[in-house]
Protein backbone atom coordinates (compact mmCIF):
# COMPACT_ATOMS: atom_id res chain seq x y z
CA UNK A 1 0.00 0.00 0.00
CA UNK A 2 1.37 3.41 -0.96
CA UNK A 3 2.08 5.97 1.75
CA UNK A 4 -0.58 8.32 0.32
CA UNK A 5 -3.18 5.53 0.36
CA UNK A 6 -2.31 4.74 3.97
CA UNK A 7 -2.59 8.38 4.98
CA UNK A 8 -5.97 8.65 3.25
CA UNK A 9 -7.25 5.47 4.89
CA UNK A 10 -5.96 6.63 8.28
CA UNK A 11 -7.88 9.89 7.84
CA UNK A 12 -11.01 7.92 6.93
CA UNK A 13 -10.60 5.76 10.05
CA UNK A 14 -10.15 8.90 12.15
CA UNK A 15 -13.36 10.33 10.67
CA UNK A 16 -15.24 7.16 11.64
CA UNK A 17 -13.86 7.47 15.17
CA UNK A 18 -14.83 11.14 15.32
CA UNK A 19 -18.37 10.18 14.27
CA UNK A 20 -18.55 7.65 17.10
CA UNK A 21 -18.49 4.61 14.81
CA UNK A 22 -16.04 2.63 16.92
CA UNK A 23 -16.63 -0.72 15.22
CA UNK A 24 -16.10 0.80 11.78
CA UNK A 25 -13.04 2.70 12.94
CA UNK A 26 -11.59 -0.46 14.49
CA UNK A 27 -11.97 -2.30 11.21
CA UNK A 28 -10.49 0.59 9.23
CA UNK A 29 -7.49 0.92 11.55
CA UNK A 30 -6.98 -2.86 11.50
CA UNK A 31 -6.69 -2.80 7.72
CA UNK A 32 -3.75 -0.39 8.03
CA UNK A 33 -1.59 -2.91 9.88
CA UNK A 34 1.46 -1.24 11.42
CA UNK A 35 0.98 2.18 9.83
CA UNK A 36 1.63 4.76 12.55
CA UNK A 37 -0.34 3.91 15.65
CA UNK A 38 -3.03 2.04 13.70
CA UNK A 39 -2.70 -1.21 15.61
CA UNK A 40 -3.15 0.58 18.94
CA UNK A 41 -6.01 2.65 17.55
CA UNK A 42 -7.69 -0.54 16.31
CA UNK A 43 -7.41 -2.11 19.77
CA UNK A 44 -8.71 1.08 21.40
CA UNK A 45 -11.71 1.27 19.08
CA UNK A 46 -12.44 -2.46 19.45
CA UNK A 47 -12.42 -2.08 23.23
CA UNK A 48 -14.82 0.86 23.16
CA UNK A 49 -17.09 -0.98 20.71
CA UNK A 50 -17.10 -3.99 23.06
CA UNK A 51 -18.00 -1.75 25.98
CA UNK A 52 -20.83 -0.19 24.01
CA UNK A 53 -22.21 -3.69 23.37
CA UNK A 54 -22.10 -4.49 27.09
CA UNK A 55 -18.93 -6.59 27.08
CA UNK A 56 -17.47 -4.58 29.92
CA UNK A 57 -14.82 -7.02 31.10
CA UNK A 58 -13.44 -7.36 27.56
CA UNK A 59 -13.39 -3.59 27.18
CA UNK A 60 -11.64 -3.11 30.52
CA UNK A 61 -9.08 -5.82 29.80
CA UNK A 62 -8.14 -4.42 26.40
CA UNK A 63 -8.10 -0.81 27.56
CA UNK A 64 -5.76 -1.70 30.43
CA UNK A 65 -3.38 -3.28 27.91
CA UNK A 66 -3.16 0.10 26.19
CA UNK A 67 -1.89 1.78 29.36
CA UNK A 68 -1.67 5.55 28.96
CA UNK A 69 -2.66 5.57 25.27
CA UNK A 70 -5.25 8.30 24.62
CA UNK A 71 -7.86 8.10 27.39
CA UNK A 72 -7.70 4.31 27.77
CA UNK A 73 -7.28 4.48 31.55
CA UNK A 74 -10.32 6.73 31.93
CA UNK A 75 -12.40 4.56 29.61
CA UNK A 76 -11.27 1.46 31.51
CA UNK A 77 -12.52 2.98 34.76
CA UNK A 78 -15.80 3.94 33.10
CA UNK A 79 -16.52 0.43 31.81
CA UNK A 80 -15.43 -1.11 35.11
CA UNK A 81 -17.95 1.14 36.90
CA UNK A 82 -20.67 0.14 34.44
CA UNK A 83 -19.82 -3.49 35.09
CA UNK A 84 -20.19 -3.00 38.85
CA UNK A 85 -23.47 -1.12 38.35
CA UNK A 86 -24.93 -3.91 36.23
CA UNK A 87 -23.81 -6.52 38.77
CA UNK A 88 -25.61 -4.65 41.53
CA UNK A 89 -28.95 -4.64 39.68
Amino acid sequence: MAEGDSARQYAEAAALLQAGNYAGAAQAYSMLGNYGDSSRMAMYCQAIAAGERGYYSLAVSNLKKLGDFRDAALQSNYYAALSYEVAEE
